[in-house]
């Protein structure tokens, strides 16, 4: 007989021991004087030598309890989330080998079967971790389980150290989970684990560096479908919003990468569009704070991006076509030195900011916003909201993106005659229409969305050029002031404007032309 495997959604938190005995002593946990319930808990993985479960998101493993041994498969369920959200089947077993016939969610059982096919199952590695672990109570009645886990993963010869917490909402609303790592967190640091002990275990058993930085993340944006509700379409959105946020502020915490603050970036803005986007439903103080501390961090990172840009995209290209260029202590080499000195300050600016109460206030808060269907709770919601909660998500997207675009069309009338602060304008204008075909775009027939998503990020990479130049003629009478007494300084700083507005004016024409050609082509969402 089938029965239908659970959901596991939980929370994992990584620290160092010390973090984690100090969160852990500092926390709520202490008014409850309850002490924990300890296990060791030695686990296998197993998988073919090609890795087939792996490949199709799934794990399958043995736990040794000591007096009892527990098969359990897990299907990862939701990419685009901080949450790790999985299906799991869980069933006792006597043998130390898996039994596929133990699965008793029919599902699940022929996704392995047909992932594995005629190949073996083997051993691929294992983890050996000392848990203390307790059953709580959140609010509204919800049952959660904490776990803080110390140990190792071990593949052959290589082995990498675990320390993390696990936050697992039982019964209730996953807005507890959040609000649980918060009161438990209290003033360590957040470095949300995105991934399970699997990955990283297949990632070690690949030779990979699992404890190496973590690395800058693109948006991983949300598979709505036709028949989802407008609540539905908005949560999924900020779930991918906040991972976007959660990775990519960890990536510029342990990784010099000058993505990190870009992606960092994006995310918040992302966040930003999507709450004016869904303004129907969103509207009120919860989303306004949250959209003024996105503005906030992003207004920190911005100029760590700036400067990056600036150098490998305004100041490189131009040196490159200077032909009369002195070797040694040249104007180039001077600006360089200057902009390295600003980007370091402004890389310590956004680790002050990463550092501020506000960041994880911001991440954590976005979960329980999300999760928690915040909108809902606003005190000044109006009657309707549950209406338009309930709203068909299809029809909410066309009106959606036909609002963004007759806000572009609006500003870009008379578009030869825009001055640098109207284009600007019409830049960011474009920024959110993209976000928001990105986001809407699954809900509509493919081959459309391709052809006129393409001809917008064509028109927007020029606007994003221009807009670089201008950033870049503030950064240059900031580093290299053309009125300066170092004649080579002067010099550059000349060159670097000159060969950038020929090709601003190049670009200017060509914006135009391409505007043109999207605004004869047909909207998708049409």
């Amino acid at each position: 007989m089938s029965k239908s495997a659970p959901r596991e959604i939980e929370l994992k938190l990584r620290l160092t021991p010390e973090e984690m005995e100090a969160a852990l002593a500092g926390s709520a946990l202490l008014a409850l004087r309850e002490e924990p319930r300890r296990r060791r808990l030695r686990t296998v993985y197993w998988d073919t030598a090609d890795a087939a479960l792996s490949r199709n998101g799934m794990a399958l493993r043995i736990r040794d309890l000591g007096d009892a041994r527990v098969q359990t498969l897990k299907a990862a369920r939701d990419a685009a989330s901080a949450l790790l959200d999985v299906l799991e089947d869980e069933q006792p077993i006597a043998a130390d080998r898996p039994n596929l016939d133990r699965i008793r969610d029919r599902n699940l059982r022929a996704a392995a079967a047909g992932a594995i096919g005629r190949r073996r199952l083997r051993p691929v590695f294992e983890t050996d971790i000392d848990r203390r672990e307790w059953t709580l109570s959140g609010e509204g009645g919800s049952t959660l389980f904490l776990a803080a886990d110390k140990g190792t993963i071990r593949s052959g010869e290589r082995i990498s150290p675990i320390c993390e917490l696990e936050i697992e909402i039982r019964e209730g609303s996953p807005a507890d989970v959040f609000a649980l790592a918060r009161d438990v967190l209290g003033d360590q640091p957040l470095r949300l684990e995105t991934r399970t002990k699997a990955e990283r275990g297949f990632h070690l058993a690949a030779g990979r560096d699992i404890t190496a930085p973590t690395a800058p993340e693109t948006a991983r944006l949300p598979g709505l479908t036709a028949g989802m509700t407008v609540e539905e379409g908005l949560r999924a959105a900020l779930r991918s919003c906040l991972r976007q946020i959660a990775v990519n502020a960890l990536a510029c915490r342990e990784n010099g990468d000058a993505e990190g603050p870009h992606q960092l970036r994006v995310g918040l803005r992302r966040l930003r569009s999507v709450l004016r986007i869904f303004r129907p439903v969103s509207d009120g103080d919860g989303a306004r704070h949250l959209a003024a501390e996105a503005a906030w961090l992003a207004g920190e990172a911005g100029p760590a991006r700036d400067l990056h840009v600036f150098g490998a995209e305004i100041v490189v290209p131009a040196r490159a076509l200077d032909p009369e260029a002195p070797d040694g202590q040249t104007g180039y080499d001077r600006l360089e030195a200057a902009r390295s000195i600003a980007a370091e300050a402004a890389h310590a600016r956004l680790a002050a900011a990463l550092d501020d109460p506000r960041t994880p206030a911001l991440i954590l808060g976005l979960g329980i916003y999300a999760e928690g269907a915040g909108w809902r709770a606003e005190p000044d919601a109006p009657e309707d909201r549950a209406a338009a909660c309930e709203a068909d998500l299809a029809h909410f997207a066309s009106g959606a993106l036909d609002r963004l675009w007759r806000k572009v069309d609006k500003r870009a009338r008379h578009l030869a005659d825009l001055d640098e602060a109207e284009r600007h304008e019409l830049r960011k204008s474009l920024k959110k229409l993209r976000y928001g075909a990105d986001l809407f775009a699954p809900l509509f027939p493919a081959k459309r969305v391709r052809t006129w998503v393409k001809s917008l990020k064509t028109l927007q990479d020029v606007f994003g050029y221009l807009n670089d130049v201008a950033v870049a003629r503030a950064l240059l009478a900031d580093l290299a002031p053309p009125d300066s007494a170092d004649g080579t300084l002067s010099r550059t700083h000349g060159l670097v404007l000159g060969v950038h507005a020929g090709r601003a004016d190049a670009a200017w024409s060509e914006a135009q032309s391409r505007w043109r050609r999207l605004a004869r082509t047909k909207p998708f969402w049409d």
